[in-house]
Parts: C-alpha cells; sequence; structure tokens
C-alpha cells in the first residue's frame, strides 16, 4: 500500500484523489458544502492534471448547483452570490488552463478533452449572467460592482494557491 502503511499517505495525488473522492460522495449525498470544501482540499494538494481538472470542473458544477444557477435569472442573484458566480468562471478557467498546459506533457490528459470543451462553452455563455439586476422598483441597472469588488472572495484557498508558486 505505499504510504498508507502506516495509515497516513503522503502521496499528494493519492491524498488529493482521496478527497475527491469525498467530495463526489458528498455530490451523490446532496451535500454541495461538504463537496466543495473536499474538491477544494484536493486542489490545494496540486494533483496531478488529471485530477485537477475534474476537481476545478466538479467543484464549478457544485457551486452551480448549491446557488441554483441555471433555474433562476441573472438579475435575481445577490452580489454575495455573484462573487460565487465570479468563482465559478475562474474554476471553468483553471480547467482550460490545466488542460492546455498539460496536454503535451501528460497523454492521459487527452482524453479529458471534452471536460475541456465545456469548460470552455461555459466561459463563452455565462459571463453576462447576473450583470444586471432588478432594482426596488422594477427597473433593470447594471450590478454595482465597485462594491462587488470590495466583497470579500467566497472561501476557496485553491483559487488562491493553484498553480503553486515554484521557488
Amino acid at each position: 500500500m505505499g504510504g498508507r502503511a502506516s495509515g497516513v499517505d503522503t502521496d499528494p495525488n493519492a491524498l488529493a484523489l482521496d478527497h475527491y473522492k469525498m467530495a463526489a460522495s458528498a455530490m451523490r449525498m446532496d451535500d454541495p458544502l461538504s463537496a466543495i470544501h473536499h474538491f477544494d482540499e484536493c486542489l490545494c494538494l496540486n494533483p496531478h492534471a488529471e485530477i485537477a481538472m475534474a476537481a476545478w470542473f466538479n467543484l464549478a458544477t457544485t457551486i452551480i448547483r448549491q446557488y441554483r444557477f441555471p433555474q433562476r435569472a441573472g438579475d435575481t442573484i445577490s452580489d454575495e452570490e455573484y462573487k460565487w458566480h465570479e468563482c465559478v468562471m475562474k474554476c471553468f478557467a483553471k480547467v482550460v488552463e490545466a488542460y492546455e498546459e498539460a496536454v503535451d506533457l501528460r497523454p492521459g490528459v487527452k482524453q479529458s478533452f471534452q471536460m475541456y470543451s465545456r469548460a470552455k462553452d461555459n466561459l463563452y455563455r455565462m459571463p453576462v449572467y447576473g450583470l444586471v439586476v432588478t432594482a426596488a422598483r422594477g427597473n433593470t441597472k447594471q450590478r454595482d460592482f465597485e462594491k462587488v469588488t470590495n466583497m470579500p472572495d467566497p472561501p476557496i484557498r485553491s483559487l488562491q494557491l493553484y498553480p503553486p508558486k515554484t521557488q
């Protein structure tokens, strides 16, 4: 069992895969907050591209489901939720980035082409979601991005860590 003989695995890819599996299980159990946490933990371990791409994609999908973005008009999401939408877009961008950086280095990455294509498609069609809001009187106006910019980002550590800085 390699590094697991003592009950502790020191292989970051194996640890990342464990978190990925816990996140997938949480998704099946309809526990999106736990899934988000475990996908984030997985990504903080800087796993190889195949795991990272799947984790970024599923992290974005889990956030989308948590906030029911597809079932709502973009103008019905609050500023706080809009920050989560920005996080979704960053996650899809990480899928594209990981694929493009690794496709020539890791042959297995090519098997993720469909995920890469879906992430690129989402980046193309989702950026306008939530750009406008409905004011109290029913008038539509552009979201106050200065207010949104000053809000803290969602607690996704991996977005600040990935890719890790090399010394």
